[in-house]
């Protein structure tokens, strides 16, 4: 429990934060008399607004994974919402954005809410819901939706029980993937990778990102990276900038043994992906050498818009159609090579990493690149544009847990004890870290 004038003493310690919360949600924001802490899931990031799970109990039972009934702050599209409010049903594998959507626990139904005018509610009609409705059923149970943030037109998809990879809602630039540009009121399947003179590709649903109106996601076993949808500032990867209504194979370079990025031709094997995040037009993947014997990957790659910076490449500058590292996360760069573990968020118009240096025992490092007028890269306001990956400071005493969420311009990671040599402490209470637009 928070001591009188900690949080206040937690703000004076992290200056480059603009709007640092740094707290466990308690339940007397839900009415009940005194404050006291709840463990809760991770927070999750929409384009204005966090949301996140908290169970009935003090920690989350085993086995169960997210699982709690939902708290929301920020713009609800009909007032703002400086606390968090409470629903009344448990959900999981909630995803946060334009809809949301999660499992309804008792009854294992996918089910989204908010506004519908493209049908990404997937329920037959375009009507808004302002509560939970259901995804119309498809005859197999869907899970692990994920949704847009950033467009003004929604869409949504989720994995079926027999692993096809479905979506609906706003489908004009291909952003479907089931090879036809129009809405969707109810599920489709999206299309495997089919190139020519070759067996068509499943796709690895459990990697699926999506941006405003593209979408991007790993092949089975790891067999490439492909992306669909506008491709108007190069999102796509594959080295145009036609939109594509059937998943394109991104255009990966190879690494030489300098760690620099060279055409995967001639021999040369592209890099391996081990995950991808997706802004409102730019990508990003986590990447490593092949078969190198890393222990984790170790670079990030973005394409895509750079008129604010978002590639972290050096300079905003045009659309880039072809990847490109990061500066300050290359391959063989100080913390590429020294980080076991980089987990990926995009924003809008901008990106993070959480980089664990020591094991899952350890805190882990915030860095951000992109747009930063509202403060969501940790630096301070009047500060030159970062040309690259910066450092995000945060409280002394706490550390970083698990990945970043990012929103328009706002973060938000899990915060936890430490003790001087950066270990978390046992035992130690979990609280939100967010920074940026408020």
């Amino acid at each position: 429990m928070l001591a009188p004038g900690e949080r206040d003493k937690l703000l004076r310690v992290a200056p480059r934060l603009s709007a640092l919360l740094c707290c466990a949600l308690c339940t007397s924001a839900c009415g009940d008399a005194g404050p006291s802490f709840v463990r809760a899931a991770r927070p999750l990031a929409g384009a204005d607004r966090s949301c996140t799970l908290v169970p009935d109990g003090p920690v989350l039972p085993e086995g169960t994974g997210d699982l709690g009934r939902l708290h929301c702050w920020g713009d609800g599209d009909t007032r703002a919402r400086p606390r968090p409010e409470v629903s009344p049903e448990l959900l999981r594998e909630l995803a946060v954005g334009n809809p949301s959507c999660a499992v309804q626990e008792s009854s294992g139904r996918l089910v989204c809410w908010g506004a519908n005018e493209s049908g990404q509610l997937g329920d037959g009609t375009r009507e808004t819901r302002l509560r939970a409705t259901r995804v119309t059923d498809v005859g197999v149970p869907l899970r692990r939706p994920r949704v847009a943030r950033f467009g003004e037109r929604g869409f949504a998809c989720a994995i079926d029980d027999e692993g096809g990879l479905r979506c609906w809602g706003a489908g004009e630039r291909g952003q479907l993937g089931d090879g036809v540009r129009r809405d969707r009121l109810v599920p489709e399947l999206v299309r495997p990778f089919e190139a020519e003179g070759e067996a068509p590709v499943p796709i690895a649903g459990e990697s699926l990102a999506l941006g405003a109106a593209h979408a991007c996601a790993l092949l089975d076993g790891n067999a490439g990276l492909v992306c669909w949808g506008a491709n108007d500032q190069g999102q796509l990867g594959d080295g145009t900038f036609t939109d594509r209504e059937v998943p394109t194979r991104v255009r990966l370079p190879g690494l030489d043994d300098a760690g620099r990025l060279v055409p995967a031709e001639g021999g040369v094997a592209p890099v391996e992906v081990y995950a991808v995040a997706l802004g409102r037009a730019h990508s990003c993947a986590v990447v490593g050498r092949p078969a190198d014997g890393r222990p984790a990957p170790g670079g990030v790659l973005c394409w895509g818009d750079d008129g604010l910076g978002q590639l972290g490449d050096g300079t905003p500058g045009p659309p880039e159609r072809s990847p490109r590292f990061v500066r300050g996360l290359e391959v063989g760069g100080e913390l590429g090579a020294a980080a076991l573990e980089l987990r990926l968020a995009l924003g809008q118009d901008h990106g993070c990493v959480t980089a664990a240096r020591g094991g899952t025992d350890a805190a882990a490092e915030l860095w951000c690149w992109g747009a930063s007028a509202a403060q969501q890269t940790g630096l301070a306001l009047g500060a030159p544009p970062p040309t690259g990956a910066v450092r995000v400071a945060v409280p002394n005493g706490l550390g970083v847990r698990g990945a970043p969420s990012l929103g328009r311009s706002h973060g938000c990671v899990v915060l936890e004890g430490i003790d001087d040599e950066g270990a978390f402490l046992p035992g130690g209470e979990r609280r939100f870290g967010c920074w940026g637009g408020n």
